[in-house]
């Protein structure tokens, strides 16, 4: 038995200079987050920057006209003695109101804590307002709404214009 074990020994030897072989070290894992959008305050430092000045003009151009476009089809072209449905220019609205809202929707959520409830109510109150024909005395309402759809709609354009150089 003991040459046996002596056998085993000599076979594989534990001395310093043996030749066991340890695992390689595993290599380092980062856990890099995938780079996340500017909340509404971080977009609008970006599109004030100086060496932003052409993004955002140009975020303007693209971003803000189509909630003007809205507000003026909706307020100037649509006729309401007629059936809505039948009307072109009904659909140009709805258009507009779905390049808007997602928009609008992300800078909600991240002003409202990520309520979708409120970020979905703030949305249709304003995008509402803003194409609804209100009576005269209500009407400062529909151009408040308005400005702020196209602010929002500017700054965030031209802050991914800028993301993009």
């Amino acid at each position: 038995m003991k040459d046996n074990h002596t056998a085993s020994i000599q076979r594989f030897p534990m001395n310093a200079q043996s030749s066991v072989k340890l695992a390689p070290k595993p290599k380092r894992t980062y856990n890099v987050q995938p780079k996340q959008t500017p909340g509404p305050v971080g977009q609008a430092r970006i599109a004030l920057k100086s060496e932003n000045r052409l993004a955002t003009f140009i975020g303007l151009l693209l971003g803000g006209v189509i909630p003007v476009a809205s507000f003026s089809v909706a307020h100037y072209a649509i006729d309401l003695n007629s059936n809505i449905f039948v009307q072109p220019t009904s659909y140009f609205v709805l258009g507009g109101l779905c390049f808007s809202a997602p928009t609008v929707f992300s800078w909600l959520r991240a002003c409202f804590s990520g309520s979708i409830l409120k970020s979905l109510g703030w949305i249709i109150l304003i995008e509402g307002i803003m194409v609804y024909p209100l009576p005269e005395m209500l009407r400062p309402l529909a151009w408040t709404s308005l400005f702020f759809l196209v602010a929002i709609n500017s700054v965030a354009t031209g802050c991914n214009l800028s993301a993009k150089k």
